[in-house]
Parts: structure tokens; sequence; C-alpha cells
């Protein structure tokens, strides 16, 4: 939990709501003005391969007035880019690793300076607030990250304790959170039977009001009612299956009521398979069969593996996992060219006969595009659509779909 510590006085509140938390919410903003428009963004990573609908994300990029991409490696987004800003990796700068699931905050240490024109992200950011006028705020001396660590960083109660002091002074570099003193003992285990959670009062087990486990406040379920929606659990979920099964009409929502920005929304209902169904309609065109989606093997993660050559002798080429009954009815060899086609669009990847996973789904990777130096394929977020989105959370569909496969 980090907050900028800007000025009282120089602080502006946005007038407007959200476009919403989840980036594919934006597209609209940047294609058609609504609900206003969105001219510019600064992005890392490879939306180019990693968000859904990438039709419609190329169509709402090439309407930006400005695409900015810090990235370590040129990937399809950088082809898009106005100004590509290579970037410091963790040894060149240092730095605060990525959040481990037991709350271990791990400091990466500088080793090298970086190459050529590479800068820390934290340099550029400086750099950028500098040119904007806060040089008062973004100082300096914050281009050390480990400076701005102790000064900035931990301003949070639960995070206070954990100063570069304390990281160094252990071996492994990583202390677990929250520590509230720099010389505070870790908590091993959070919530134990008859202790007190961190920053709560004396007795409460549980950081909630009540200092219990809460499954169904007044508040939240006005929260939900807002929506079209109950606070206790009621069964939906996507609109692409092989079954029949409920889901949630929310083609009009853009935001959440659970985000914190001011968002608006629409009232949302949830509906019950019918004969006129979105499922039933793709398996009358002849969607027969479950898209699944997720992360490859261990070679490959985004976009930098693709440039080892190692990760490239393991996999060179997008595969789409098939049963072998599946493969057999459409004549399908081990190692063939099939096109993949949902009802958003349609990709190639090399078959892969697998007999571990179900004849009547498929399995394919994401982290490939167009762009990838050695074996560039387009990503599976071809097949995907940026408008299916949880009502809840905001967050996307990007695993489930109904597809068709075809020989080449």
């Amino acid at each position: 939990p980090v907050a900028a510590n800007v000025p009282q006085e120089r602080r502006r509140v946005p007038g407007r709501p959200s476009l919403g938390n989840n980036p594919t919410a934006w597209l609209e903003g940047m294609v058609q003005g609504s609900p206003y428009p969105m001219k510019a963004l600064i992005t890392c990573n490879n939306p180019m391969s990693s968000w859904p609908g990438q039709e419609r994300l190329r169509d709402a990029f090439k309407a930006l007035d400005l695409l900015v991409h810090i990235e370590l490696f040129a990937n399809e987004t950088s082809r898009y880019a106005d100004y590509v800003l290579p970037a410091a990796t963790g040894v060149e700068k240092g730095e605060i690793g990525r959040a481990a699931e037991d709350r271990r905050i791990i400091w990466i240490d500088k080793v090298i300076d970086p190459p050529g024109e590479a800068w820390p992200d934290g340099w550029i950011w400086i750099e950028l607030g500098r040119r904007l006028g806060f040089e008062d705020v973004l100082r300096e001396e914050y281009k050390d990250s480990a400076r701005f660590w102790d000064a900035e960083c931990i301003r949070h109660p639960e995070l206070r304790g954990c100063t570069q002091k304390r990281l160094h002074d252990a071996p492994a570099r990583w202390v677990r959170a929250p520590l509230f003193h720099e010389d505070d003992p870790e908590i091993e285990t959070l919530y134990l039977e008859g202790t007190t959670a961190p920053g709560a009062p004396d007795g409460h087990r549980f950081p909630t009001p009540s200092g219990k486990l809460e499954f169904w406040t007044r508040e939240l379920d006005e929260q939900f009612a807002a929506m079209g929606l109950d606070a206790l659990p009621e069964f939906y979920t996507d609109r692409e299956h092989l079954v029949d099964l409920p889901w949630v009409e929310a083609a009009d929502l853009d935001r959440s009521p659970m985000e914190r920005a001011g968002s608006s929304w629409k009232a949302i209902r949830i509906r019950q398979p019918d004969a006129d169904s979105p499922s039933r309609r793709l398996r009358a065109r002849g969607f027969d069969t479950e898209l699944i989606t997720g992360r490859p093997p261990a070679a490959h993660f985004h976009s930098w593996t693709h440039y080892a050559w190692q990760a490239q002798e393991m996999w060179p080429d997008l595969y789409v996992q098939i049963h072998p009954d599946k493969a057999r009815t459409h004549g399908i060899l081990d190692g063939d060219r099939v096109t993949v086609e949902t009802a958003h669009g349609s990709i190639e990847a090399r078959a892969w006969l697998h007999a571990g996973i179900r004849p009547e789904a498929v399995f394919v990777p994401i982290g490939w595009d167009a762009a990838q130096p050695y074996h560039p394929w387009r990503s599976v977020n071809h097949l995907t659509d940026h408008s299916q989105r949880d009502p809840v959370s905001g967050h996307s569909n990007l695993k489930t779909y109904l597809c068709r496969l075809t020989k080449l």
C-alpha cells in the first residue's frame, strides 16, 4: 500500500468517474470517447499479447495521440509506440521484488549499472514528474531506489518496520510484513486463535469491524443490491459453455461499485439458460469445443524468454493441446498446423496431441505474439472478448470460450 506524499493543497480530486479498474474498460474511451476521451497511455509489459480482444485493442491504440512503452525487451506493443523507453532490470537498479504469497518483502540489490540508454522505471517517472512541476516532491535523491523505499514507500503503518536496515540485516534480503517497527519480531502465521490481528483493536482476531470473519454485512449487501445482486452467493458463470449454465447479463457494465474512484454503474441481472442463450447460439454455429487458456510450460514467461535460445529450443512454437480422440475426428496429426476459431477471432497453432486433456476441450497458452524474434505467432487473445468482464471485480474472462478447430 503505497500512496504519493503530495502536499494537500496540490492534490487534485478527479471530478469524473474512473474509466474502470480493468484496462479493457478503457478501450471505448480511446475509440469512441465514451464516457469521455482517453488520449494517451504509458504502459509496460505487452498489452498487444496479454489483453483480451486484440482486434479492438489495435483500433484503440491506433486512436491514441500518444503511446509510450517502457520495457526490457521489444515486443508487439513496441511496434505501436510513439516512444520506446528501455528499462533497467532489477539487478541494474535495486528494487523490491514481486510480493510473495507468504507476505515476504524481498529486496534485490543493485549489482551492475544499466546498459546503453536504459534507465530504472523510478528514474523515468521522477524525471516526468519534475517536468510537470513536482520537483519538490519527486526529489533527485529518490532516484536511489533504496532511499526512496525508506523515505516514501513504507509510510503505511504495517510497512514501517520493513526498512533497508532490516532488509539487509537478513542474509536472504527479505522480511515478512506486517512489521510495525524495525525491531519487531516477524509474525509467522496471521489470525491464529487467541491472537489479535495487526492494527486491530484488542481481541479482534480478524481485521474487520466485528473482529470475526464477515461473510455478510448490511453494508456489503447494499453494494451488491445496487448492482442487482445479493451479498450471499448466487451461482453464475461466463457466457460460453458446452452445457447450459446461468450467466450474468452485463454488456453495459463498465465499472463496479466495488471500485473506489467515484465509479458509476448500471444494475445487471443473472439470466437462466434458455433457447436464446449465448452458449446455445454459438453451439448452433458449430463452436463445439471448450477453449482453455493459461500459462505455458516453465520455458516461457511472456515476452522476454522468447529471446533466449534455450527456451526457444524447448518450446519454439505456439501450440494447441488436443486429445487424440478429438484430433482423430478432425484428421489432425501431432505437429500439424491448426486454426483455432472463436466468435471473436482466429489464430493458428501447432497441434500437440495429449491424452491428459478432456476430449471436449483444447488448451492454448499465453505469451506468444507476432513480434517474437524467432517464432512469431498471433496471441491467443485474438480469440478472447474485451467486453466479457465480471460485474463485481471487473476482471476479464481470459480462460473459457467456445471454439472450433480446422486442420490447415
